[in-house]
Order: structure tokens, then sequence, then C-alpha cells
């Protein structure tokens, strides 16, 4: 049912998506949001980005029985979400090491904020 109710009008979606989490509503211009729009607008394509979310009660059940993982690992997180990637990251790495004391910088040609 998604895919016909969103099919021709995902960039309603977006729009929505961007206006509530984006900090700097310019950092997406308007030629991005459209290749946006348009790669989502398909029923392929947004039966395919459903089914990642639609994943999720299988992904929860999966991760009780998954041993920890030992090799080295990278958690990648943003100012917003550093609490939980330290709080739950270790509880799926094996010795996990963390470092969040970064400076942080933005490159002025990407135009991220």
């Amino acid at each position: 049912m998604p895919e016909e109710l969103l099919e021709g009008r995902f960039g309603i979606v977006q729009e929505w998506m961007f206006d509530k989490m984006l900090v700097n509503k310019d950092s997406i211009s308007h030629f991005d949001r459209t290749i946006y729009a348009k790669a989502y607008d398909t029923r392929d394509a947004i039966r395919a980005s459903s089914a990642w979310y639609q994943a999720f009660p299988q992904d929860i059940q999966d991760i009780k029985v998954m041993p920890r993982i030992e090799a080295p690992t990278l958690g990648i997180a943003s100012s917003g979400s550093i609490q939980m990637l330290k709080a739950s990251l270790p509880n799926y790495i094996k010795n996990a090491k963390m470092w969040w004391k970064i400076p942080v910088t933005f490159c002025k040609k990407s135009n991220h904020k």
C-alpha cells in the first residue's frame, strides 16, 4: 500500500524529513532534493526503502543471540548521537575503544553544516 500512496509523491515525505531533521535547512540544495525525490519516487524504490524498516523486528531478535564482534570496529556518530553510540557500541563490540574528543571540522566546499 505505501507504494500506491507515495508513488510520484515521495518528495513530500522527504521534504518533511528534511524540514524536521536538518539543523541547516539550506545544507541540501533544491537540485539535490529533486534528485533524492526522483530516486525514491518509483514503487520499487519505495518498497525497498520500506523493507529496511520492516526488517527491524527480525533484527532485534537476531541481535539477541549474535556473538559480539571481535574485529576492530570504527563507530561514527554526530554530536547528536554520540551518547547513544557510547552507550550501545560496547554491547556489540568486544573490547570496544572509543575516542570522541576529536575536534570537529567542516569542509567548506561540501556545504555541510
